[in-house]
């Protein structure tokens, strides 16, 4: 028996070991476009300038802002329901 049968991996009942279908995919980490910087991204614009403190202030307190109005609303439909189950569902 040669080295690499011994060591290989055992197969589930049923499997031949082929590959049906490749799994190299784009986007994929292991896809060989990014083999050589795995971090590098396609579509940077090197024109493009870095975007200023006050903008990115903008954009997070935009997103906080809406996170936490959807947060109201679920917090205020729960109170609701409550209000639904002590009044006039269990009365």
């Amino acid at each position: 028996m040669s080295r690499g049968k011994r060591n290989a991996p055992k197969l589930p009942d049923g499997d031949d070991g082929r590959t049906i279908v490749p799994m190299d995919v784009d986007g994929m980490p292991w896809h060989l476009q990014y083999a050589r910087d795995p971090f590098r991204r396609k579509d940077t614009d090197p024109d493009r300038p870095p975007m200023a403190k006050d903008d990115r202030r903008a954009y997070v307190l935009a997103a906080v802002g809406a996170g936490l109005l959807i947060a109201a609303v679920f917090a205020v439909g729960y109170g609701l329901f409550l209000l639904f189950c002590r009044f006039v569902w269990l009365r």
